[in-house]
């Protein structure tokens, strides 16, 4: 059946026209996908050709696996391949691809097989086109293996091919003979045994064929890898790097690494890393799905998910549920996990939470943010620490009395499940002022009313300007939060109150502050090697007007 492709694209094609195609169609891009998402595909080619997708997430099957191989293929030509697995159709408008969905478009399912194809070059299919050419049968419709289009060039035009092989008759014996022959053929193993690079020996001279086994004195260099490369000092690799690479003092791979690499310095990797980078220094991967261990630094520019661990600091630039933990600092752009520092992260939407000895920030926060200082836009669970700065988040000034502390100026900023409170506050009869910080938490009760438990501590200057000895006012509030109007609150509730003073009024002969009444406990400790400290309870209450954002 053949497409309808809707008018509106036809449309857009019109307009690209004639604003002139800022995109290149016909410039070669390359990726694989393997079962990723839709969605996960567009980020990365956004992110690596610096194309621009515009479309409804309500239309687009965002979830749906995708398979695809592209080498070095123009763009156009690429982007028809991709989305022939699907019901996508597509137009250019300026600097972007719209996408949208042609219901009449028959979606062809991709072929999941496309992983399993063998790269071979020029001189391997000569060999072998005698026993390829011998299982085409003219009565078959479809052949066990053939040759598409004869040869077809990947990276390197010229040079490397691709046999395909296609589901036929894999019962017939003829054809199970044809496919031991080509394997006892070519698939011996390769070793490589070097010196330092180019002095070495290895056992084929098809550069295009993976070392199997390489053990390089120095330094070692290999076309390709699939099986263990051991190097003295370090190991290099032109292209794909499938297995363990461990070397003393650096590791490098030009094209994707799927594997483990070990080396006491740096892992340097240009393509996608599948697996996990230790080093003592840094790890680098052009893209990554896995760990990186790092003594230092860590970094991965492109699509990362999986995990980071450094000494010193971790930086992802476009994360996709990539985790960190490090000594110092972590960076991360995009989407991430959990990020764990000493001193401070930085995260744009973090799905899981933030922990850092001094200070988080981040955009969006999908759980929790512990630290000293936490600034966010967003967060939906708890912010713990000191300050807590969330411009979406709770807060709310209050203007209070109480017994103890006549007169309070009350300020609450944070989220709903944790919130910082600073307060000032005066007694009208004395010269005594209290400064004091505390935390709190807010219980829904209903649709608009709330209870609100909050713990403050306020130093308390006993009738001078600052008293320089232990002076502590510790109260228990539980203060009921009534709206009565869409900013405006009332606050009710009694106040759990202990002081804690060493200060003595020598005009009453007696230590500790002189506020409220009808104490529940009322206790002067006497030790010769202190000064006493008086210790008393007592229940009050709190009424006050709040003012809150939200």
């Amino acid at each position: 059946m053949k497409n309808r492709i809707p008018m509106w694209f036809f449309c857009l094609f019109v307009n690209a026209n004639i604003l002139g195609q800022v995109i290149d169609f016909t410039a070669p891009v390359s990726f694989i996908y393997q079962g990723e998402t839709l969605e996960n595909v567009l980020t990365d080619i956004e992110y690596r050709y610096g194309v621009k997708f515009s479309y409804s997430s309500d239309l687009l099957p965002l979830d749906q696996k995708m398979f695809a191989r592209i080498e070095e293929q123009e763009c156009k030509e690429a982007f028809d391949i991709l989305f022939e697995q699907t019901q996508i159709v597509y137009g250019i408008v300026g600097k972007q691809v719209v996408l949208g969905i042609d219901t009449q478009k028959v979606a062809i399912a991709p072929d999941q097989g496309l992983f399993g194809i063998a790269e071979m070059d020029e001189a391997w299919a000569s060999r072998n086109m005698d026993l390829l050419n011998s299982t085409r049968r003219t009565s078959s419709a479809i052949p066990v293996l053939h040759v598409q289009n004869r040869f077809r060039p990947l990276q390197n035009p010229g040079r490397r091919y691709v046999i395909e092989m296609t589901h036929g008759d894999l019962n017939s014996r003829e054809h199970l003979t044809i496919f031991d022959r080509i394997e006892r053929r070519e698939t011996s193993p390769v070793a490589h045994f070097s010196l330092v690079y180019p002095v070495g020996y290895r056992t084929s001279e098809e550069e295009n064929r993976p070392t199997n086994i390489g053990l390089h004195l120095t330094w070692g260099h290999d076309p390709s890898v699939n099986g263990v490369i051991l190097a003295g000092l370090g190991s290099t690799v032109e292209d794909k790097m499938e297995g363990i690479q461990l070397s003393s003092f650096f590791n490098a791979v030009g094209g994707e690494m799927e594997g483990a690499q070990f080396t006491g310095l740096v892992n340097m990797n240009f393509r996608e890393t599948r697996g996990v980078s230790a080093s003592g220094i840094m790890n680098y991967a052009e893209s990554m799905k896995g760990a990186q261990l790092a003594g230092i630094l860590n970094i991965s520019p492109g699509l990362s998910t999986g995990f980071q661990g450094a000494g010193v600091c971790n930086i992802a630039t476009r994360g996709w549920g990539v985790s960190q933990a490090a000594g110092i600092f972590n960076i991360s752009r995009g989407v991430g996990d959990l990020q764990a520092a000493g001193i401070f992260n930085i995260g744009d939407e973090v799905r899981v939470g933030q922990i850092g000895g001094i200070f988080n920030i981040a955009r969006k926060v999908n759980g929790f943010q512990i630290g000293l200082i936490n600034i966010a836009d967003t967060v939906s669970g708890p912010t713990i620490g000191l300050i807590n700065l969330v411009k979406k988040g709770y807060h709310s000034f209050e203007i209070s009395g109480q017994e103890s502390i006549h007169a309070n100026a009350m300020l609450r900023i944070g989220t709903k499940p944790f919130y910082n409170i600073l307060r000032i506050g005066a007694r009208i009869d004395e010269r005594t002022w209290a400064l004091g910080y505390g935390i709190g938490t807010s219980i829904p009760m209903g649709r608009r009313n709330s209870l609100q438990i909050e713990a403050i501590c306020s130093h308390v200057n006993d009738r001078t300007f600052w008293t320089d000895q232990l002076n502590l006012l510790n109260q228990l509030n539980l203060v009921a939060n009534f709206k009565i109007g869409r900013h405006v609150g009332l606050a009710l509730g009694p106040v759990f109150n202990v002081s804690v003073s060493k200060v003595y009024h020598a005009d009453q002969d007696r230590y500790g502050m002189a506020l409220g009444s009808n104490y529940l406990f009322d206790e002067t400790s006497y030790r010769s090697w202190r000064k006493p400290v008086n210790v008393r309870g007592w229940v009050g209450f709190h009424a006050g007007i709040r003012i809150e954002s939200r």
